[in-house]
């Protein structure tokens, strides 16, 4: 498993929904995820913090939350995943960042999207994945959204971690992830 310091789920709900924290703490993804992160915490893995948003079809301002709950505490790395996406490599992804150069910004990795009926990859990309909070990144783009750094940056490319996209009906991992450090 990869090494994490915190984890940061952000879940979105309608407006009619949201204006009742109280009933959103009671949902069960919430008691879920506070399951899964008594869980970590026992066995001395990052906990899971949960923060909530009003969904209103802009998935950047959606990303943007997660990073502002992530940052609440200092981080000098973060890497950010959708919830139908899974990490192959991830135990190697703190190395990586630790033999990188001060002046390494952010890292591209692989981004297996499309499968054809055999599983192999018929769509990749390479995607910003891993970013030192220190550049003061942000979200931009209401759909297919980017990162955008707050500086000019230096980029690496890690060929041994892949971020693999799971379409409706696959694999999913067990929780929404959009950012962690």
């Amino acid at each position: 498993p990869m090494a994490l310091d915190r984890l940061v789920v952000v879940l979105t709900y309608p407006l009619t929904e949201f204006q009742d924290t109280e009933a959103l703490s009671r949902r069960r993804e919430t008691t879920v995820l506070n399951a899964e992160s008594d869980w970590r915490i026992s066995q001395g893995l990052a906990p899971i913090v949960v923060g909530y948003l009003e969904w209103t079809s802009d998935f950047a301002r959606a990303r943007n939350h997660a990073l502002s709950v992530l940052q609440e505490e200092p981080v000098d790395w973060f890497g950010w995943s959708d919830h139908d996406d899974t990490l192959d490599g991830a135990e190697k992804v703190r190395p990586y960042l630790e033999s990188l150069a001060p002046d390494i910004g952010g890292v591209w990795a692989q981004y297996f999207y499309a499968f054809d009926e055999y599983g192999n990859v018929a769509m990749y990309h390479d995607k910003e994945r891993l970013l030192r909070a220190a550049d003061g990144w942000r979200w931009e783009g209401r759909l297919h959204e980017c990162m955008v750094p707050g500086r000019s940056v230096h980029w690496a490319r890690c060929e041994d971690v892949i971020w693999r996209h799971h379409a409706e009906g696959g694999t999913k991992p067990q929780i929404d992830q959009q950012a962690f450090a």
